[in-house]
């Protein structure tokens, strides 16, 4: 995910003799900006690791990340049954209607050893301007979710709402329902529940470390969201013990989604991945590679060839 420009920047400032390990995968999604660093800095040949044991997951996630990782076919599980390994499922749709409603179905089916919103988590490739969309997911999510969540009319925002910040920013905090001078960072992707609500105001609580804060103003309405869905770049950095990815044949849905993508959203899950939608596009996604048609001359200049 380190671009060049902030690549740069974090080199620049570093004293002469400092050391750098950079930890990434290099078979996730390229930056959002320009470049493609760590690529690169492998290609160079730098000393390098490759760390093989996998913690996170296992059975046909594993296999299927390594698939798609390498071009070839991926096979979801025949049916479910984690103990034996089969924990990669595919449910076949023909419509965003049935999208939504298969969706329904499945977190119905959550046993209730978890949490429906905070242990599971749906993934999907763009913002907005698709049925399939982070926003009208999350509005549909909303209404089937958490219903009956006290909300104020000045926003969408209910009580027990799962949210996510847009922006890495510092927000006041809340110590016995008292708005404290403090101010705690709360980072781009940080998610968290909304605990109260208020005219143009809602109360978050957000984990890893715990922190309660005042979100209001222009911040609530530009620098949050919910995040029943968020988009697989979003996700990043991220582990749910399930993961559900919506594929979406909107266009431009289809710009964005690639090998990478497909593999980034799968690799999220720890117990179960479930892809819904129609197989032949995944299929289709997971042979365009996009980190490939990054051209830089990074690697090149690091060996002395320019």
């Amino acid at each position: 995910m380190l671009d060049t420009a902030l690549a740069a920047s974090l080199f620049s400032a570093l004293a002469p003799g400092t050391l750098v390990l950079l930890v990434g995968d290099p078979g996730q999604l390229p930056p959002v900006s320009h470049g493609a660093v760590l690529r690169d800095l492998m290609a160079a040949d730098l000393p390098q690791g490759h760390l093989i044991e996998i913690w996170r997951h296992e059975g046909d996630i594993v296999r299927a990340c390594k698939a798609i990782r390498g071009g070839e076919q991926w096979h979801p599980s025949p049916k479910m049954n984690t103990e034996a390994g089969h924990n990669l499922l595919h449910f076949e749709t023909r419509s965003p209607w049935h999208t939504q409603q298969k969706l329904k179905t499945l977190l119905e089916s959550v046993p209730e050893r978890l949490d429906r919103v905070r242990d599971c988590q749906v993934l999907c490739a763009v913002n907005d301007k698709s049925p399939l969309c982070r926003k009208e997911l999350n509005e549909f999510l909303q209404g089937f979710l958490n219903p009956d969540g006290e909300g104020d009319k000045s926003h969408s925002y209910r009580v027990g709402d799962k949210v996510i910040c847009l922006r890495n920013q510092f927000l006041r905090l809340i110590e016995h329902d008292l708005l404290i001078k403090d101010s705690e960072f709360v980072a781009n992707g940080d998610t968290g529940q909304v605990t109260q609500v208020g005219p143009r105001k809602i109360h978050v609580m957000f984990g890893a470390p715990e922190r309660h804060c005042y979100v209001g103003g222009d911040t609530l309405h530009n620098d949050f969201s919910l995040a029943y869905a968020i988009t697989v770049h979003k996700s990043q950095g991220s582990q749910w013990p399930i993961v559900i990815y919506v594929s979406d044949e909107y266009r431009g849905a289809r710009w964005v989604a690639s090998r990478e993508l497909i593999y980034t959203a799968i690799s999220r899950a720890e117990t179960l991945a479930v892809t819904i939608g129609q197989k032949v596009t995944i299929d289709h996604d997971c042979r365009r590679e996009v980190l490939s048609k990054r051209k830089t001359f990074l690697a090149e200049a690091l060996r002395g060839e320019i």
